[in-house]
């Protein structure tokens, strides 16, 4: 009969033949360090994500209408990330938004942006 050892920690086991690990901490270190890297990678997107849609409803808030434009410093100057948005959807007339979840932003010209929010589905 072969030897197993513990995956994190190498000591023999004993007991059941598909058994990886020797105790539970042995078995939860192992998979926060396996994990641990794209668990950090999907946080940091999270968050930035929420940010930034915190950072239009605000402006989108202010502004108190349905739409309407704004500054394109304002909302850099809150720290907006244009490279994080949830989906981009196309318009009936023709302008694609990109949206943090439902909050939508268009580039209009060098230094407005126009705000939508989109009904909850």
């Amino acid at each position: 009969m072969e030897t197993r050892n513990c995956l994190e920690c190498s000591d023999r086991l004993i007991g059941r033949v598909d058994k990886k690990f020797c105790s539970d901490s042995c078995r939860t270190s192992y998979h926060n360090k396996n994990n641990g890297i794209e668990i950090q990678s999907i946080r940091f997107i999270d968050s930035r994500l929420k940010r930034n849609r915190k950072i239009l409803m605000d402006c989108f808030l202010e502004q108190n209408v349905l739409d309407s434009q704004i500054e394109l410093r304002k909302i850099l100057k809150k720290g907006f990330v244009f490279d994080f948005h949830t989906h981009i959807e196309k318009m009936p007339n023709g302008i694609e938004y990109q949206f943090c979840y439902e909050f939508g932003y268009s580039q209009l010209g060098d230094n407005q942006i126009h705000l939508i929010k989109q009904q909850p589905y």
